[in-house]
């Protein structure tokens, strides 16, 4: 069985960050590992607060791990410093060479509570990207990356100046009637569009479709056939998503393989 690590805050709902990382890695045949750097007082609704773990106890963390168990594939989410992510970035760079390691930079809450401080994210910009086969930002995560508001196409194209194979700008968070993705592939880019799925978007809709992105480039998909599969992937978590919460929160994910008998 492939070897599935994510490095990620954790989300005590179980609907996004590393806990939804380990269900997508489930339902795909992989077993998940997972180190956590920050944990969330959240609810299905948004984020209350977020503690960033001591960077030298994720990085042992990590150190003891990759010593006994090499990761076929590494997804990369929530980091929260800029020493996890100065301490990461040699980390990545050891793996065994041609490592899937997909990047879902979270640098923000839905709500807008800032995730990175602002010399992590420009760390994150400048040593893990240039190692990363994907990142799959949003639009507003993109135009934070780069430090400018612009077309997203344009946002796609500027990230991969800085390294990543394929990018993904992905269009969930806009308000508009289709959702449109900008994939930019070795220099290519190529819009996908989809109709909006009705209702709210579900929480950890962007945790899913990375680590689904990250299992399909692990499986030697091409990328735009990766990206096609993870989409389908998370839009079927959509579709099929429930309201759990008491409070009136958005509904969490459902994942195929992982919650059919329940």
């Amino acid at each position: 069985m492939k070897l599935a690590l994510t490095i990620a805050g954790s989300d005590p709902t179980g609907a996004a960050g590393l806990e939804a990382d380990l269900r997508v890695f489930q339902s795909l045949g992989l077993h998940g590992m997972a180190v956590a750097t920050a944990l969330t007082v959240q609810d299905s609704g948004r984020v209350h607060e977020a503690g960033v773990l001591d960077a030298d106890l994720v990085l042992r963390r990590l150190d003891v791990l990759l010593a006994d168990l090499v990761p076929d594939l590494v997804k990369v989410g929530m980091l929260g410093s800029a020493d996890i992510v100065a301490g990461l970035a040699p980390r990545l760079a050891s793996l065994p060479k041609g490592t899937p390691i997909v990047v879902d930079p979270v640098l923000a809450s839905s709500s807008g509570r800032p995730l990175l401080e602002p010399a992590g994210l420009v760390r994150l910009r400048d040593e893990i990207l240039p190692l990363a086969r994907a990142i799959c930002p949003n639009r507003r995560e993109a135009a934070l990356l780069l430090g400018r508001e612009d077309e997203p196409a344009a946002l796609a194209r500027d990230l991969a100046r800085f390294g990543p194979r394929l990018v993904v700008v992905t269009g969930g968070d806009a308000a508009e009637p289709m959702v449109r993705d900008f994939v930019c592939s070795d220099g290519e880019l190529i819009e996908l569009t989809a109709e909006r799925l009705p209702g709210p978007s579900p929480h950890g809709t962007g945790c899913t479709f990375a680590s689904a992105l990250a299992a399909h480039l692990l499986e030697g998909r091409g990328a735009v056939e990766a990206v096609r599969r993870a989409r389908d992937y998370a839009r079927s978590a959509i579709a099929g998503a429930r309201t759990l919460s008491r409070g009136g929160g958005r509904p969490l994910p459902r994942l195929k393989g992982v919650d059919d008998d329940d």
